[in-house]
């Protein structure tokens, strides 16, 4: 099966926001920077109690509580703006493709490059409500709206058969 699309800088956007909050590796990396402020406002407990400071236990949340919060604001718009970044400056993202899947692997074709993935490399294949991500690995992957099929059900059709060549490798 084959499909011929463009792929915008939203849906580009799309793909990151998933890799980076519905995937285990996107989750362990947020758990672990929470858990760095997390130590980081122990750390600052101790510190104000060593040198005495009243309301240590006050200063410590508000210390924690304002880096947790801050982390939650900037990961969002900083994750947002490197998205775009590396959109306009790599090739190959936003181009035209075409997007074939085979009993061996799944090829995608652009104007800048010639890729051929076999079932193993990939990571995992994910369909959502506007789009079925084929993942290579953390940072890679395979962005296909379902806007580019003629109907629903041929894109079920489309993820059905990646699934199936991808369990049977």
């Amino acid at each position: 099966m084959k499909v011929t699309y463009s792929v915008t800088k939203e849906d580009f956007w799309n793909f990151i926001k998933f890799i980076s909050h519905k995937t285990t590796e996107g989750k362990r990396r947020r758990l672990f920077s929470n858990i760095l402020i997390l130590f980081s406002g122990v750390v600052f407990f101790y510190l104000t109690k060593l040198v005495d400071i009243n309301n240590s236990i006050l200063y410590s949340s508000t210390w924690t509580i304002g880096l947790l919060i801050g982390n939650y604001i900037s990961h969002y718009p900083m994750l947002k703006r490197r998205a775009f970044k590396s959109a306009k400056t790599e090739k190959g993202i936003l181009d035209e493709q075409t997007i074939e899947i085979k009993l061996e692997g799944i090829s995608k074709i652009t104007h800048s490059s010639n890729c051929f993935y076999k079932w193993a490399a990939i990571n995992r294949i994910d369909i959502i409500d506007e789009y079925i991500f084929v993942v290579v690995n953390k940072t890679n992957g395979i962005v296909i709206p379902k806007r580019v099929f003629k109907s629903k059900n041929e894109a079920i059709q489309f993820y059905n058969i990646a699934i199936e060549y991808f369990k049977s490798s």
